[in-house]
């Protein structure tokens, strides 16, 4: 059994989590000052302070979701890149693994059958059976 790693978020995605972060941290500061502000009375530091911590704690709530949602949404099913071999004389077909440098019309291997030189007709693409890939 191989044990594998969970892929890191890609940088992007750290960073705006970081300044989400940040934003809540700014926000409560914020709202501490708005309260120290009414308590001194003045009611115009008081609402702004209230405003700004506010907004700054629901844009960090919403970029967090979004940061969340966007991670979560990175996980692809993996693809098995096949190649189809067709022998133009016994029309015998066979299927392998792509191979890098495959094309249509390209004169592969010898057939199984007659020995004639198959043509790959295809380069297709099918998902894995119960494999995921996370896109990190």
């Amino acid at each position: 059994m191989s044990s594998k790693k969970p892929p890191k978020p890609p940088l992007i995605l750290q960073v705006f989590m970081v300044i989400g972060i940040l934003l809540v941290v700014v926000s409560a500061f914020a709202l501490s000052l708005a309260y120290q502000a009414y308590l001194n009375g003045d009611s115009l530091k008081t609402l702004y302070h209230v405003v700004i911590g506010a907004g700054g704690l629901a844009l960090a709530g919403y970029l967090l979701a979004k940061v969340r949602f966007r991670a979560v949404s990175l996980v692809f099913p993996e693809i098995d890149v096949v190649t189809v071999l067709e022998c133009p004389k016994c029309k015998l077909k066979k299927i392998r693994r792509f191979e890098t440098g495959d094309y249509v019309f390209k004169k592969a291997d010898k057939c199984d059958r007659c020995s004639e030189v198959m043509i790959v007709t295809q380069i297709f693409s099918r998902e894995k059976k119960g494999e995921m890939a996370k896109l990190g």
